[in-house]
């Protein structure tokens, strides 16, 4: 969802579900209509019968007539979207029985039994709460229905839109033999069209529970807004730019979210086509989204004026008089105490405080007072002021304002219009500001600052005039998200105007810098804290190398602690591709959480020492006991090697309390002591160091010492090519035979450790860290690192046709590496075997083995590509056959090739041109097309024995409508005395027989 916005791969999909193919089909256009027919794979039981439900147009290819109720502007209505209460679990599983009767017995590509949607289990795993979902406890051999269900009541999604979405992604609801891996990228959810699926976004549940969550974020509009109801957007008809765009007002935030999911709109020759395929320029996920529901659901449109899911709670209230503060990243704030009441909802950051005024009989809702009057906000996602805090409590209610200021002397922000307050910021005379509310006593303006929306006393500004309001943020202002970079030293301004005041030093040249939005002419860049404005002409777009590191956009505040989960990378910015100063943090190490991208997925946190970037999935909320087990100070110096006498767990403290996550020292390893406290050792084990309890120990012998790494080590980082075949020890020692690994020679590899006496190189090779002997390498030559693989390669499977300039064919995913390099020709077929992380590069077999290419050099590959090969395996024919039935001509010998496929009528002659096992090639009309052999029947030929005219009718005077060459090769229809009727390659006439034989 990045962006790069975590959009689904709705894509072309044909419903025969060929099973190694239709991953390759995966190119963003939408779903296309399914077809009548599906064909199994090899693997399935090609005599079981597939089942299909009446009524259902993907299973009996009635589809509907007409799409005169689809509104490009308004999809679905809110109300309907949002409706949880649209089905229970039974139902949704009944649903699912009634689309598939019976699933084909077999297996899929991957050797796994085909499981249909209505027999699918799976183990979900727990979600916490948060501003978007209620949260999910996680059970073992859950239902899709049941999961479906649970999904859509905890974040408060129609279970209708979450079925329709896994038919239009990828038809699971009707499919009779679906892959495993359908299952995995279910909704799309986190597949991006520009790289691999988010690992944390794989599998069934991950998929539901991730779609739902992000469908809510979508329709929040804080951090994605470039389809926002309310406005008209120019929305792509096609992924290819040249296929246009067409003005649509969005009127709603549930349609704005199904936009951001899949942002094309259909063309018109898509809506001509119903469930069918239109031109080049279609695409096809929000119209199938619209047909699917309405054929299945009804009416995607609902009035619900009354918004019955904005009653008063139940239970009745009580008074309540604490001031809170909203420890959520952020909290919505509504009419009712109600997840579904979305009616005027509104949303504020961490760290705002609210005044309480009421609290329902459960005690899980607050009443509470803001500047849009009296709402309701969840009781868990807030906790109780202290006095200070108390004293920055949003103000009770405020009036809108709009003009711009001028600050006259120097004044204080607040985040409340009160002087006690002490979170503020401070603005320098001259700066304009625009204002946006003012309280009711006229006495505060609330005005945009850098560090977000502030109060200040009116009395220390003044109004400004046309000239000064020029240096401040227009509202035709848009989003940007590209890094930039200096071409000079260019000035840093207030405002996008070159009469704004201008700011610091301004950037040196050569200085990259992240866009944060645009207007006119002008860029507003982050700059260190603060966020200032520069003339784009006088900054060039970064390369991707270049941008990789420049500071994120759209960051949101963050205040929580977390504990590491593992060793993870700390980085200056949300990226795996920055390696710049990145720095390791070890698992169990406590971290303050600063600020959070967009996506949640990356967070910015203290070190101590400097704030970096740490993934998300390497984090967990920590608790009091993380805390303690993690913040031991009175640890003393340990030196010694020690041997497990038992079984024992690896702890992140000297304490039985402490987590251990399921880590543990087998009997017998030796480990290295580092430090003690008490009863408690900590060693160094499994890549890192934990505690262990003493009394589960021995003193290693010296012999049993030798396999624990020493504990002096330098730092290493050159590049080393194995010169003599040798052996992977797990410590720098020859007497060390536990758990060694024959390298081979020739295998190259990045040393990050050396001995302090060099003779021993610590890498990680094949997945396992060990030490090789200095003796039996050499350092890399300049041509060997010109040509090093990355190793945070991901995985990839779709398949690819290299473009019409052709592909070059490298050793590594770099320009520079020329070494063995090789062309492959327009129109070659290829599949993946892998990914870079920027997904820049894909490696596959181009036949002499892996290679890698550009993926600026290749298109996905199409059903057509795929299924539309020409055989290598076919010969030369020449005989004339007849067809014995209605048949199908193809471009290519199979079923599955559709494209350009025509209906011969029964009794029709043809020449044939090439043959293989089942198919002829046959000439029809100025081309050629395959025939199955089987509904084919050999005629009569015979053979020129001159140069020969062949007549309109048997009559010599009939005008001539071919000659032969001699030895042409006819096909005899029928004998009219000694006339006879032959059909050639020029037309159908008479010849006398006496010019045959």
């Amino acid at each position: 969802m990045s962006r790069r916005v975590a959009r689904s791969r709705s894509v072309l999909r044909f419903p025969r579900f060929l099973a190694v193919f239709v991953a390759v089909a995966a190119v963003v256009v939408g779903t296309v209509a399914p077809l009548e027919v599906a064909t199994a794979s090899a693997s399935v039981n090609t005599s079981t019968v597939l089942a299909r439900s009446a009524g259902d147009p993907m299973q009996s290819g009635i589809a509907k007539t007409s799409l005169a109720g689809f509104k490009a502007g308004n999809i679905i209505s809110d109300a309907v979207f949002t409706n949880n209460r649209t089905m229970t679990e039974a139902q949704i599983q009944s649903f699912f029985n009634s689309k598939v009767s019976k699933c084909v017995v077999g297996k899929d590509e991957d050797g796994k039994p085909f499981v249909c949607l209505k027999d699918f289990k799976i183990t979900s795993v727990n979600r916490q709460a948060d501003a978007y979902c209620s949260g999910y406890k996680g059970a073992a051999n859950e239902s899709a229905a049941r999961i479906i269900y649970r999904v859509a009541q905890a974040c408060d999604i129609n279970p209708q839109v979450l079925i329709v979405m896994l038919q239009k992604e990828q038809g699971l609801v009707t499919h009779v033999w679906p892959s495993a891996w359908r299952y995995n990228i279910a909704l799309g959810q986190g597949c991006p069209d520009t790289a691999p699926c988010d690992p944390n976004y794989i599998g069934f549940f991950h998929q539901i529970y991730g779609a739902a969550r992000q469908m809510q974020i979508y329709m929040e509009g804080k951090y994605f807004q470039w389809y926002a109801p309310g406005k008209t957007w120019g929305i792509l008809y096609h992924p290819n730019a040249s296929c246009g765009r067409g003005n649509v007002y969005v009127a709603n935030k549930a349609t704005a979210a199904l936009y951001y999911y899949t942002p094309y709109q259909p063309n018109a020759a898509a809506m001509r086509a119903n469930y069918g395929e239109g031109d080049g320029c279609s695409s096809y996920g929000n119209r199938n989204f619209y047909n699917y529901f309405t054929d299945w659901f009804g009416s995607t449109q609902t009035s619900a004026p009354s918004h019955p899911e904005c009653t008063p709670p139940a239970g009745g209230t009580k008074g309540a008089k604490y001031a809170y503060v909203v420890t959520a990243d952020s909290a919505a704030v509504r009419t009712s105490a109600r997840n579904g009441c979305d009616l005027k909802v509104q949303w504020v950051p961490a760290g705002t405080v609210i005044q309480a005024v009421r609290v329902t009989a459960a005690g899980d809702w607050l009443q509470v007072k803001t500047e849009w009057g009296k709402r309701w906000i969840k009781r868990k996602s807030v906790e109780r002021a202290s006095a200070a805090q108390a004293e920055c409590t949003m103000a009770a209610a405020a009036d809108p304002a709009k003009l711009t200021y001028v600050i006259t002397s120097q004044a204080t922000a607040r985040l409340a219009p009160r002087s006690g307050c002490t979170d503020a910021v401070t603005l320098e005379p001259g700066a304009a500001v625009r204002a946006v509310a003012v309280s009711k006593s006229g006495l505060w303006l609330k005005v945009r600052t850098e560090s977000g929306n502030r109060w200040i006393l009116r009395e220390n500004t003044r109004k400004a005039s046309s000239d000064e309001a020029r240096c401040v943020v227009p509202n035709s202002a848009t989003a940007a998200k590209y890094a930039y970079v200096a071409l000079g030293n260019v000035p840093l301004r207030t405002g996008p105007d070159a009469a704004c005041d201008t700011v610091g030093t301004g950037l040196a040249k050569g200085a990259a810098v992240r866009a944060v939005s645009s207007t006119g002419g002008w860029l507003k860049v982050i700059v260190g804290d603060s966020e200032r404005w520069v003339d784009r002409n006088e900054m060039r777009r970064a390369s991707t190398a270049e941008g990789v590191c420049v500071p994120q956009a759209g960051q949101i505040p963050a205040v929580k602690t977390y504990i590491t989960t593992g060793s993870s990378t700390a980085r200056i910015a949300p990226n795996t591709a920055c390696s710049t100063t990145a720095s390791t943090v070890k698992a169990g190490t406590i971290v303050q959480a600063v600020s959070a991208t967009a996506e949640r997925d990356w967070l910015l946190v203290d070190l101590g020492t400097a704030k970096k970037w740490l993934p998300r999935g390497k984090l967990a909320y920590a608790t009091q006991a993380d805390r303690l087990c993690s913040d031991v100070t009175d640890v003393t110096a340990a030196k010694y090697a020690y041997v497990t006498t038992r079984t024992t767990a690896a702890r992140t403290g000297p304490a039985d309390v402490c987590a251990n996550g399921g880590k543990t020292v087998a009997a017998g390893q030796v480990v290295r002591a580092v430090g003690g406290a008490d009863d408690w050792l900590l060693v160094r084990v499994n890549g890192g160091e934990s505690w262990i309890k003493r009394s589960d120990t021995r003193r290693a012998t010296t012999a049993e010492a030798v396999c624990v790494p020493p504990s002096v080590l330098k730092p290493a980082k050159l590049v080393y090519v194995v010169s003599t075949a040798t052996t992977g020890r797990i410590a720098p020692d020859t007497r060390c035979a536990q758990e060694t690994s024959s390298i081979r020679a020739g295998v190259t590899f990045t040393a990050d450790l050396v001995t302090a006496d060099k003779a021993w190189l610590h890498t990680t090779i094949g997945g396992r860290e060990v030490w090789v002997p200095r003796g039996s390498v050499r350092k890399a030559t300049t041509l060997e690192l010109q040509c090093p693989v990355p190793s945070d390669t991901k995985s990839a499977h779709k398949a690819y046709v290299v473009l019409d300039a052709g592909a070059t064919a490298r050793k590594a995913p770099t320009t520079d590496c020329d070494i063995e390099s090789s062309q492959l020709k327009a129109g070659t077929l290829v599949t993946a075997a892998a990914v870079t992380a920027d997904g820049a590069w894909l490696q596959v077999d181009a036949g002499s083995g892996p290679v890698w290419i550009s993926r600026a050099d290749v298109r996905y590959a199409t059903s057509a590509d795929t299924t539309c090969k020409q055989p290598s395996d076919a010969t030369a024919a020449k005989l004339w056959y007849r067809t014995s039935a209605v048949s199908t001509a193809r471009v290519a010998p199979s079923n599955d090739c559709t494209d350009g496929a025509q209906t011969i009528s029964s009794g029709s002659v043809f020449q044939a041109v090439r043959v293989n096992a089942d198919w002829l090639e046959l000439r029809v009309g100025t081309s050629t097309r395959w025939l199955l052999r089987s509904d084919l029947e050999k005629v009569p030929t015979a053979t020129t024995t001159t140069s020969l005219n062949v007549r309109a009718s048997a009559s010599t005077s009939s005008p001539v409508v071919v000659t032969l060459a001699q030895g042409t090769l006819v096909a005899v229809l029928a004998e009219s005395g000694e006339w006879w009727q032959v059909q050639t390659a020029g037309g159908t006439g008479w010849v006398k027989d006496d010019f045959l034989r």
